[in-house]
């Protein structure tokens, strides 16, 4: 009886979702927007690498990995369609 007030019950790790992490969002869409053609594919490819490596390294299974990461692209590629619309905003207002 003893022994199992002691036993160890099995732990789960919770990720901080790649979403809400908005300057890290952020800085990728403003880079992005800023960067063309090849210089903007190694951008995207190497940053999407490099934070599934981070969440690997982390302990973060696989499948987990992969839906963080498409979550994260698809909070970019908001992002950035919010800033192309504003930007569209500002030029009318500025006519």
């Amino acid at each position: 009886m003893q022994a199992d007030l002691y036993a160890q019950k099995p732990c789960s790790i919770n990720f901080f979702p790649l979403t809400h992490r908005k300057d890290l969002v952020l800085q990728a869409a403003i880079a992005l927007d800023r960067l063309q053609g090849p210089s903007a594919d190694q951008y995207w490819i190497s940053q999407c690498r490099s934070l599934a490596s981070e969440l690997k390294a982390l302990g973060c299974p696989d499948d987990r990995v992969r839906v963080e990461i498409l979550a994260y692209q698809q909070a970019v590629l908001s992002t950035l369609v919010e800033m192309s619309g504003e930007n569209r905003s500002s030029t009318v207002m500025q006519a």
